[in-house]
């Protein structure tokens, strides 16, 4: 709805105007009417309107006078002008103005009604091409916090080359090619978000430093460039946490030391290692729950797209939740509870050839990119020996039930319903899922809906109601729990990328 000032010293032709744009004009409310130039400009502030009827002939300042006052202060709005006389003088200093008609007294309902129609179309280009700016700009923010997170993530783990490293410094204007990264943890927040905290902080860093920041695995990560003293930014980002967060909200602070840009993930390193002699058993709990997790979709012969993406994430909390050292000793343990559950599928002690020594080779990683080489083609050797196996030695009937579940796990389904499909009785399904999966029926099942809803909340663009529906949960509620059972956090959590 669009509204209307009229401006005419006529009462007639006012309540005229009125009439129609109240009673006939379709999309158009009166939001004012005035006599003169001067009441015209006192009303305008209060009822801005999106166009104005504007008569030449007023007393005091004229109406061309009144519309060019007015348009110093809200160029945004429209003019439509009219006069008793045809005048080409009038016309002339009208085009500068931004006038989009001129109409001549008497005007017609018929020309009165269609002049509000061209405005309208006016308003309504005019509206679409705002919201598409609005919609740009949030699209570029967006973006640009998509390439400082992607951006941050890489540095904290990998080796950037020296050509990647100038790419970067040029996209965000960075200072030098040392830097530092901190990381601040902050404690219980009661009534307080903690995004609005970690905002906060990012904020008030950003006015003292220049700094990209991000959140990653419920931290605020932020990278300080040009720095040139560890110890003045650490007794600032202390100031900062005292100064702006609430009473009583705790936070811990992990600064790294000033690093050359191919080396930045010692920086990272160095952070994480002060920050892990504290109690952090919710990191262990999560570190824990994700081990679980890639176990369970190797030993199932999941698609490779899954095990990937699940894989690639507890190696991301391997990282970043310790030090490189005590990453490297936990990847050893991981591998081997891998390389176990690879053996005991085979319900025999004869131990699968592995065609490497990964105890000596993990020791020997020096960075993160050897790490990523590393990890990447083990955890691929892994599931597809695991896959292989479990091809050859499952029963034809359990792999048909594997094949209904990946194809009907957005129905709803119960152990009846899969074994009768599969030609065999409940009982005999359960036993197989319990002698070959070592899960449950109900456990499998929700491990596949779990790990399609994962890749659902990080790869597109629908809500977590619509995530639910089409991952076989009726209940959205009811998913949330399961989902925030199996890994942790909540979907809306996991989907804003907190972990």
């Amino acid at each position: 709805m669009y509204n209307v000032m009229i401006v005419d010293d006529e009462e007639p032709v006012l309540e005229s105007y009125a009439h129609m744009i109240e009673h006939t004009a379709l999309g158009f409310t009166l939001c004012s009417k005035a006599r003169t130039g001067h009441e015209a400009m006192a009303r305008v502030h209060e009822c801005r309107p999106d166009v104005v009827f504007m008569d030449i002939g007023l007393p005091g300042i004229d109406g061309l006078e009144t519309i060019s006052a007015m348009q110093q202060q809200f160029p945004e709005i429209l003019f439509v002008i009219s006069t008793a006389y045809e005048r080409f003088d009038i016309a002339k200093r009208a085009i500068p103005l931004g006038v989009v008609s001129y109409l001549v007294k008497p005007i017609s309902k018929r020309t009165f009604l269609k002049t509000l129609e061209q405005v309208q179309e006016l308003l309504d280009e005019k509206q679409r091409r705002i919201t598409a700016q609005v919609r740009e700009m949030h699209h570029a923010a967006d973006l640009q916090a998509w390439e400082v997170k992607n951006f941050l993530t890489l540095i904290t783990w990998k080796r950037l080359e020296e050509e990647q490293w100038h790419a970067h410094k040029e996209r965000f204007s960075l200072l030098g090619d040392h830097a530092m990264i901190c990381l601040l943890e902050i404690g219980p927040s009661g009534e307080s978000s903690i995004e609005d905290l970690y905002s906060t902080c990012a904020h008030q860093i950003a006015f003292k430093y220049q700094c990209l920041s991000t959140e990653y695995l419920g931290r605020l990560l932020v990278f300080i460039t040009g720095a040139e003293n560890r110890e003045r930014i650490v007794h600032a980002l202390e100031y900062i946490v005292q100064q702006y967060l609430p009473d009583g909200i705790t936070c811990r602070i992990g600064a790294g030391g000033i690093e050359p840009y191919d080396r930045l993930y010692r920086s990272c390193s160095d952070a994480m290692e002060q920050l892990s002699g504290d109690d952090r058993s919710a990191d262990l709990l999560q570190l824990q729950q994700q081990i679980e997790t890639v176990r369970s979709v190797i030993l199932q012969s999941r698609p490779w797209d899954v095990i990937e993406q699940e894989s690639r994430t507890l190696s991301e909390l391997l990282l970043f939740s310790n030090s490189f050292s005590l990453a490297k000793k936990r990847l050893i343990g991981v591998i081997t509870l891998l390389l176990d559950d690879l053996y005991r599928s085979l319900q025999a002690m004869i131990q699968v050839a592995v065609p490497f020594d990964y105890i000596r080779e993990i020791d020997r990683l020096q960075d993160h990119r050897q790490w990523d080489l590393w990890y990447a083609r083990t955890i691929r050797f892994i599931a597809e020996r695991s896959r292989q196996y479990h091809m050859e030695n499952r029963p034809i009937p359990l792999r048909k039930a594997l094949l209904y579940i990946d194809e009907h796990y957005r129905s709803t389904l119960d152990l009846s319903h899969v074994a009768q499909a599969c030609g065999i009785s409940a009982a005999y399904l359960s036993r197989l899922c319990t002698e070959h999966l070592h899960t449950t029926f109900i456990d499998h099942l929700t491990s596949v809906r779990i790990s399609h809803a994962r890749q659902l909340l990080r790869t597109g663009d629908a809500s977590v109601k619509e995530i639910a529906y089409q991952t076989g949960y009726q209940d959205p509620n009811y998913f949330s729990k399961i989902f925030k059972k199996i890994t942790g956090v909540t979907p809306t959590s996991y989907q804003r990328g907190d972990t």
